[in-house]
């Protein structure tokens, strides 16, 4: 009994361990996509990222990174806030806010890190082969600047955030690279291809797609509210 009673008594001096879930919801040649919740309080173990990533933020945070010999990076995130995070540094993560994280992080298999052979899938599937930016007149940064904004932009991706307000119209444009597209909002949009075709897309907030396919259209919210996306163009 005494034994036992030991023994419960050193499972509660362990510290905490963050309940954190990695589901992988979309892998490809390109990209390992993994949709993050991190519990509040608990830190995790020692770890390290093997690859460059984009994080997109789906809500309010506070985490704290604490890197081998002692440094810290503070990072207090706002929803939908999108940013780079370069891969190395043995670090543990603590998610100190009052209610979990949830995070998009879009692993970049490029460089560095190993090259995908794309035999492991669990998404549609790319070449992973250097890709053309749109041209410039078709463009969507170009056609639609007051929809589409440059949040920054590296010799892996194109990170840009997109806002179409309600029953908004975005004129005709070109989408040539791979993409992982997270939908801040729910949307409902038409798409008119160069051919006069149409499509419709409906997703949920916090949804997250990944398209392969070079596309020119035109595209219109069907919704009565504004819709917001970050759309990860991957140029290699």
């Amino acid at each position: 009994m005494r034994y036992l009673i030991l023994l419960a008594a050193a499972a509660l001096a362990l510290p905490a361990q963050p309940q954190r879930t990695n589901p992988v919801v979309i892998e490809n040649a390109q990209v390992r996509v993994l949709k993050v919740t991190d519990s509040p309080r608990g830190k995790g173990r020692l770890h390290e990222h093997a690859m460059n990533r984009v994080m997109v933020y789906l809500n309010d945070g506070h985490i704290v990174l604490e890197y081998e010999g002692g440094k810290t990076d503070d990072q207090k995130v706002k929803a939908g806030e999108v940013r780079w995070s370069a891969a190395g540094g043995k670090h543990s993560s603590e998610n100190v806010g009052g209610g979990p994280v949830e995070i998009v992080e879009i692993e970049l298999k490029s460089q560095p890190g190993r090259k995908s052979t794309g035999a492991e899938s669990t998404g549609p599937e790319s070449t992973g082969a250097e890709s053309k930016p749109a041209s410039a007149a078709l463009d969507p940064v170009n056609v639609a600047p007051a929809h589409y904004t440059v949040l920054f932009e590296n010799d892996q991706v194109r990170a840009l955030r997109v806002n179409i307000g309600p029953h908004e119209k975005i004129p005709r444009h070109e989408h040539t690279r791979a993409r992982v597209v997270v939908f801040l909002t729910g949307a409902s949009s038409k798409m008119t291809a160069a051919d006069g075709t149409l499509s419709q897309g409906d997703y949920k907030a916090g949804e997250v797609v990944f398209a392969a396919g070079a596309v020119t259209h035109a595209e219109e919210n069907l919704l009565a509210a504004p819709v917001e996306v970050v759309m990860v163009e991957l140029k290699k």
